[in-house]
Formats: structure tokens, sequence, C-alpha cells
């Protein structure tokens, strides 16, 4: 019993350590997404003002973009502040329900800052071909003698 004591006590002590951080990162998550929204606003109310003159639509798919990412970045932001919260919890309580909550709101971030880096991946990879085949193309018609 006393191991097992020893092994209860330093996850409190990792998790007290741990769970003020958590909070933190979620609030400035949190607010990085609010400026994201802000942003996505400011780029569709501009592609509505330069729609005829400027190519609006491109603006608004950009802030449909922005608006989807400043989205999940609040999400991300309030998972974090959860399982800094269930931290808190287990630390004043030492109820292993509040630690296994509160590993997995970290797992449910870091799944999607998982998806997150896959999905950005596969469209960098994606945009690096289709702008290479297009530099390519305007090679085509260079004849050389």
């Amino acid at each position: 019993m006393e191991i097992e004591d020893r092994v209860v006590e330093s996850m409190r002590r990792e998790v007290e350590r741990s769970k003020g951080w958590m909070t933190f990162l979620g609030v400035i998550v949190i607010i990085g997404g609010i400026l994201g929204v802000l942003a996505g606003i400011a780029l569709l109310i501009a592609g509505m003002v330069g729609a005829t003159a400027l190519g609006g639509g491109a603006l608004s798919g950009v802030s449909i973009f922005y608006l989807i990412i400043a989205g999940i970045s609040i999400w991300m932001g309030v998972v974090l502040i959860q399982a800094g919260s269930r931290g808190k919890n287990f630390v004043s309580s030492n109820d292993p329900h509040y630690l296994a909550q509160m590993l997995s709101k970290l797992r449910l971030y870091f799944l999607i800052t998982g998806v997150i880096i896959i999905v950005s991946i596969v469209l960098s990879i994606v945009f690096a071909a289709v702008g290479g085949i297009s530099a390519l193309g305007g090679y085509s018609s260079i004849h050389i003698y």
C-alpha cells in the first residue's frame, strides 16, 4: 500500500504543478481564437464591400477558413481549461475519477492538435504540388532552340 500512496502523491504533485499551465494556455488559445473570429469577420465584411471591384469571393472564402480555424481554437482552449479544472478537482479531493477526466480532456486536446497537423501537412503538399505544376505550366510556351 505504501508504493501506491507514493505513486498517487507523485501524480497529485505533478497535476498540481500542471493545472495552472493548462488553464493559462487555454485562456491564451481562446484569446487567439477570438482574434481569429474578429479577423474572419473583418475579411468577410471586406469581401462583401469589395465584391465587385476586388474579387470579394476570394476574401469570403478566406474569411470562412479563418472562422473555422478560430472556432477550433476556441474549442481547444475550452478543452484545456476543462482539463485544468479536472486537475484542480483531483488535487483537492484525491478522487482518481477527476484524474481520468483530466487525462481524457488532454487526450482530446492532443487528438485535435494531431488532426490539425496532419491536415496542414496534406494541404501544404497539395498546394506545393499545384503551385509547382502551375509554375511548370508557364514554361511550356518557352522554346529552347
